[in-house]
């Protein structure tokens, strides 16, 4: 188990056209995690694990371009 952030930034790392990543903390914890999602010793996704977020990342590519249905809520019209 690792926590979603560094879940993400290990699944970044993976990424070929991803030149660099942008972290953020707010404590030296998070700090530490951020750093170690980018160690290949201490976090390594399996192919399961990458082809199940890859397959999140497909349905949804940009998902601030999905136009919600009417009433849908949201504000901007957008999911």
């Amino acid at each position: 188990g690792v926590s979603p952030a560094t879940l993400a930034l290990a699944w970044c790392r993976t990424r070929w056209y991803t030149a660099s990543t942008i972290i953020g903390a707010t404590s030296l914890e998070q700090l530490k995690e951020n750093i170690d999602a980018f160690d290949t010793a201490a976090v390594t996704l399996s192919a399961d694990t990458l082809a199940a977020i890859d397959a999140v990342h497909m349905a949804s590519r940009d998902p601030c371009m999905q136009v919600m249905e009417p009433g849908g809520g949201g504000g901007l019209g957008f999911t």
